[in-house]
C-alpha cells in the first residue's frame, strides 16, 4: 500500500494473494491469479495482448502495476511474483495510479541477503480440451557472502504444450 500502516487499520478493501496461495491452487498465469477474489472478473482475449480485468463491474483500464509502476495488462507468468495486492474501489486513487475502479499491484520476488537457495518444479497436466502441457519453473537466489550486501535472484519458467495459446 506504500504506507507504513497495517492492512487491518486501512479503511478500504485490500485483498492480498500470495505465492503460497498460487502454489496451493496451481495458478501459473495472470488470469488464474484472480480465481478466488470476490467481485473480480477476467475476460480473456487470447488473440490479443492481454486480459481485461473488471473490479466490481468496472474495467481496470490502466490500473495494473508491478511494484507500483504502471504496466499494461499483458499476460504474465506468476513465477516471478511474490504476491498480488488488490485495492478495490475509489480509495485506490490514493495510490496515485488507479482510477475509481481499483488497483492491481503485482510485487516481484526480491533477492534475499544471506540466503543461497534454488528450487525447480515440474508439472505435467491436461486441460479441458485434452491438451497435454509440460512446465518447468525455477527460482534461484544467490547471496555473495554471509554478511555481504549483494544478492541476486533469477526466476522463470519454460512451458511446452499442445494448446494453441502460447505466450511464455
Amino acid at each position: 500500500t506504500r504506507t507504513n500502516t497495517a492492512i487491518i487499520d486501512i479503511p478500504q478493501t485490500v485483498d492480498i494473494v500470495t505465492k503460497e496461495f498460487w502454489n496451493d491452487i496451481g495458478a501459473t498465469t495472470f488470469d488464474q491469479s484472480f480465481k478466488y477474489l470476490a467481485n473480480v472478473f477476467v475476460r480473456n482475449r487470447y488473440a490479443g495482448n492481454g486480459d481485461n480485468v473488471s473490479l466490481r463491474g468496472f474495467e481496470t483500464a490502466g490500473s495494473i502495476s508491478v511494484d507500483g509502476v504502471r504496466m499494461g495488462n499483458n499476460k504474465r507468468d506468476l513465477v516471478g511474483y511474490e504476491r498480488l495486492e488488490v485495492v478495490k474501489g475509489p480509495p485506490s486513487a490514493v495510490q496515485g495510479r488507479a482510477g475509481g475502479t481499483g488497483l492491481l499491484n503485482y510485487l516481484l520476488k526480491k533477492p534475499e541477503l544471506g540466503v543461497t537457495a534454488s528450487s525447480v518444479k515440474y508439472a505435467f497436466s491436461f486441460d479441458q480440451a485434452d491438451s497435454a502441457m509440460h512446465r518447468i519453473e525455477f527460482d534461484a537466489n544467490h547471496a555473495a557472502e554471509k554478511n555481504s550486501k549483494f544478492a541476486m535472484r533469477v526466476a522463470g519458467s519454460v512451458q511446452n504444450g499442445d494448446d494453441y495459446i502460447k505466450f511464455h
